[in-house]
């Protein structure tokens, strides 16, 4: 799969295991049922972009070897990214977290700080990210992020 800029997934969609090669565009894509990228393995750049997840998403244990962009991505459901591997760092700017949201293993100094102020979390840019009903991580990032 090359592009599914824009696509509408009605359904439950199951890329568990897929690995995807080259670059990756799911731009604009809207999920309505729930997405399974449960270790799945991207090893060009993937575009999430303006993604919406309407019914939760799971990325555990998926590898992402070159940038991954989830910049103002929606996630209305739950958010797993249990064990997931950024080699190349991401981009969770303006996204929206509505749901119960888990970063853990690999990516938890990025994930607990929400912000791009320390030298591991470097390659993140969650600036401007809403996780709800909490919101103060925006409040901190709003405050030391530089445009």
């Amino acid at each position: 799969m090359d592009s599914a800029n824009g696509a509408t997934f009605a359904k439950r969609t199951n890329f568990s295991s897929t690995e995807f090669s080259g670059r990756v565009n799911f731009f604009r894509a809207t999920f309505a049922g729930e997405a399974n990228f449960l270790r799945a393995t991207f090893t060009g750049e993937a575009n999430f972009k303006e993604t919406d997840f309407s019914a939760g998403v799971d990325f555990s244990g998926t590898t992402f070897t070159a940038g991954v962009d989830f910049s103002s991505a929606t996630f209305s459901g739950r958010a797993h990214f249990l064990y997931t591997t950024f080699t190349a760092g991401g981009n969770f700017r303006e996204s929206q977290f509505r749901g119960r949201t888990l970063f853990t293993g690999r990516q938890a100094a990025e994930a607990h700080r929400l912000c791009p102020l320390s030298t591991v979390a470097s390659y993140f840019d969650f600036c401007d990210l809403a996780i709800e009903p909490s919101l103060c991580a925006t409040a901190v990032c709003k405050r030391h992020c530089i445009n």
